[in-house]
């Protein structure tokens, strides 16, 4: 609904909309208010289907053409709801009959190096609630919503079991030992959470935000998920100084990089990956991608 009320704001944009909120509400005045897309102001029974082709030609553009799609079919259930409300009395769906093209299908694939290098820049920062969740999606293939908010709900020796948001059905799977492994730490680290915090129980979902126990929202997730990506693709964060940025790639390359595509422990006398250390099998490890006497870009040899 956020893309039919408000016009699209840049990511650095939408971080500083939320200082002034947090700002606002310490000091108690009025929070900000973000630019209203014109067609949240119009009366419902205005929308036909010129408007609808034209905010779905503007979304497309502007948000790209998944979201286009989705705004669409977000307007088109509230118009048919809007058939039986006794408050709006809304004639017949402009939507129906109307034809939108679709984008081709998307498939992603995640290596297991890339895998492995995503959830150890997630520890490396202590952001283990991602790595967490990107577990969970690795041995249940359940989406975003359904990750953030699972609970243990299995009763059965040797299985996992998880219920779906959508459907409260249970995914019931069998016991895989690597993410028995990764939710035992999960619950663990959930009950030093719930003693930093002081908080009156132990969070009872996996993925638990470390910042307050509570289950991710959606921006927060989208954020460290962005964030840890980051991490693991280059070694620095786009905020980080050259300062900084070397000492956050000496600290990641050592978990992110240690590893071959292969799988052969690499060694280092340094403690990070780079020109003169070798393998454990004997094999020369080339220069780290991430860094170069802290100034990313110089080098983007892999390992091999």
């Amino acid at each position: 609904m956020q893309a039919i009320l408000y016009k699209p704001i840049t990511r650095e944009q939408a971080a500083e909309f939320g200082k002034k909120e947090r700002a606002a509400k310490v000091l108690g005045v009025l929070p900000p208010v973000r630019e209203r897309e014109a067609i949240a102001d119009v009366t419902p029974s205005s929308l036909g289907r010129p408007e609808l082709r034209a905010f779905f030609n503007y979304v497309k553009a502007e948000r790209g053409h998944h979201m286009a799609i989705s705004v669409i079919a977000a307007l088109s259930a509230a118009l048919t709801w809007g058939q039986e409300s006794i408050h709006w009395r809304l004639g017949p769906n402009p939507r129906i009959g109307m034809e939108f093209d679709h984008p081709d299908g998307r498939v992603v694939l995640v290596t297991m190096p890339e895998f492995s290098a995503w959830v150890a820049a997630s520890d490396e920062i202590t952001r283990h609630s991602i790595g967490d969740s990107f577990y969970l999606a690795l041995f249940t293939g359940q989406r975003q919503t359904d990750r953030i908010a699972m609970r243990d709900e299995n009763k059965v020796e040797g299985r996992h079991a998880f219920r779906q948001s959508k459907t409260g059905e249970l995914v019931n799977i069998k016991e895989a030992p690597q993410l028995t492994a990764r939710l035992n730490a999960a619950r663990a680290r959930a009950k030093e959470i719930k003693l930093r915090l002081q908080l009156d129980v132990v969070p009872p979902e996996f993925v638990t935000n470390e910042d307050n126990g509570q289950p991710y929202d959606e921006n927060a997730y989208r954020h460290w998920v962005t964030t840890t990506r980051t991490l693991a693709a280059f070694g620095f964060l786009d905020r980080d100084t050259p300062a900084s940025r070397d000492r956050s790639c000496g600290a990641a390359c050592r978990r992110t990089h240690s590893r071959s595509a292969d799988g052969v422990q690499a060694v280092s006398d340094r403690g990070r990956p780079g020109q003169g250390d070798t393998r454990a099998d004997g094999r020369r490890a080339q220069p780290c991608a991430c860094r170069m006497d802290g100034r990313p870009g110089e080098s983007r040899q892999q390992w091999r």
